[in-house]
């Protein structure tokens, strides 16, 4: 009932037009569970912000979904989308996720943002193939190592505040012939170690010469020459 009144739906609605809804939010509310999610199969969209969820179980009817926003609640871990092989678009900032798992089955996403919670490691992302924009700030990643050279369509990778602190783990980032912009420092969350190094900049635009954009800032023809300069 408290779904149907959100989304300004009728008992009527419900009953006769349920399965085609595509669109549904729930905002500042106690919704804490999407076993409701089975009576909308026909979801392309979801919206379930700011409530009291804690499990994304619960969506195997919703076969369709596109794009879900399941930002800034409870939610502990990335469990029961196998189903949810269609999601272009999937939002999980500033909730409670301590690993990337339970991503496999999603081949069509192409954007993930996870900034804002309590992940160790970048794991489970390998049959992302089409993914293009990846957000991983303010997390508690220490390493990058090898860890994405599957995801070959990565344009924008974001890793600011986390506690890379490594040289390192700039040349595998080279292997992704796509990606053109790169921040490990960001305004809204903050640096990483690296960024302290000396000649952090000079070193990350000499390995990686197909960036446009690093920590938000468009690279220069200026700095690009400094940077092969140097390590002539």
């Amino acid at each position: 009932q408290d779904i149907c009144d959100v989304n300004g739906l009728t008992r009527e609605d419900f009953v006769h037009g349920r399965l085609h809804i595509s669109f549904l939010e729930m905002f500042l509310s106690d919704f804490s569970s999407m076993a409701p999610m089975i009576f909308f199969p026909g979801l392309k969209e979801l919206q379930v912000m700011h409530c009291e969820l804690t499990s994304i179980e619960g969506l195997e009817s919703c076969t369709g979904l596109e794009r879900m926003w399941l930002n800034e609640n409870n939610i502990r871990a990335i469990k029961g989308l196998d189903k949810c092989t269609q999601l272009q678009e999937l939002y999980l900032y500033t909730n409670q996720i301590s690993k990337l798992e339970g991503l496999d089955q999603l081949v069509n996403l192409e954007k993930l943002w996870v900034m804002d919670n309590q992940i160790r490691a970048i794991e489970g992302l390998e049959n992302l193939t089409k993914l293009r924009k990846l957000n991983l700030a303010q997390n508690r990643i220490e390493f990058i190592g090898m860890s994405l050279e599957n995801n070959v369509a990565l344009e924008d990778l974001n890793l600011a505040c986390n506690y890379i602190g490594s040289f390192r783990d700039i040349p595998p980032l080279d292997k992704l012939p796509k990606l053109t912009s790169l921040s490990f420092n960001d305004p809204h969350f903050g640096d990483n170690p690296l960024c302290h190094l000396c000649n952090y900049q000079t070193y990350t635009l000499n390995h990686l010469q197909r960036l446009r954009q690093l920590d938000g800032l468009i690279i220069s023809d200026e700095q690009r020459h400094h940077a092969e300069a140097t390590f002539v």
